[in-house]
């Protein structure tokens, strides 16, 4: 049923497997040491980049700032028409309903708030 005539022993069986492991773990190792001496290289310019990124944000904050204040406003009226539409129909769900549309309005504006803040951005 099982033909275990090419082995001989346990240890050739390991012997087997420990060279089949071997050289793809130091050829993963040759790799790991090649791309970590290019990283160090190009560390300085992922920095600029990032400054550079930053000071583009920060340019921009402003109007995404308004803009995400007028997404919330747009957001509320719509809302509060689905409110009135929902609370006049006699269903039952309003204050669930109104939660959800008002919860969305208020987390964009508390989100740009906490971002100007914790990022020190904006103005």
């Amino acid at each position: 049923m099982f033909n275990f005539s090419g082995l001989t022993s346990p240890s050739d069986i390991s012997i087997r497997y420990t060279r089949k492991i071997t050289k793809p773990v130091l050829i993963l190792f040759a790799m790991l040491c090649t791309f970590s001496m290019f990283g160090q290289v190009e560390l300085a310019d992922g920095q600029a980049a990032i400054e550079e990124a930053a000071t583009g944000i920060e340019e921009y904050f402003d109007p995404i700032r308004t803009l995400v204040f007028i997404m919330a406003g747009i957001i509320s009226l719509l809302g509060a028409v689905r409110v009135f539409m929902k609370w006049q129909m006699g269903d039952p769900e309003v204050m669930s309903t109104a939660a959800s549309w008002f919860g969305s309005a208020i987390f964009l504006i508390v989100a740009v708030t906490v971002i100007q803040s914790f990022f020190g951005i904006g103005g």
